[in-house]
């Protein structure tokens, strides 16, 4: 993070870990995942009528069950 982007649109910028950070919440709440550990919403997945992979991911705990962060699995994948 603390050496310039090498080429592209921002070449020679740098980022700051926070801004990284901010940019990849806004990522994952585009995608409809779960900030706090990447994982897809339930709600998102039901509004897309992804039923079936909802049930999939669920028996695997790879799903969070709402948007206010209550969790079936803890770790962060960033």
């Amino acid at each position: 993070m603390k050496d310039p982007l090498p080429s592209g649109p921002a070449k020679g910028e740098t980022f700051q870990k926070k801004q990284l950070d901010k940019m990849v919440d806004n990522y994952y709440e585009l995608r409809g995942w779960d900030k706090a550990t990447g994982l897809h919403l339930k709600d998102k997945l039901s509004e897309l009528d992804m039923k079936d992979v909802l049930s999939d991911l669920q028996k695997r705990k790879l799903v969070v069950s709402s948007k206010k962060g209550k969790k079936t699995k803890s770790k962060k994948k960033r």
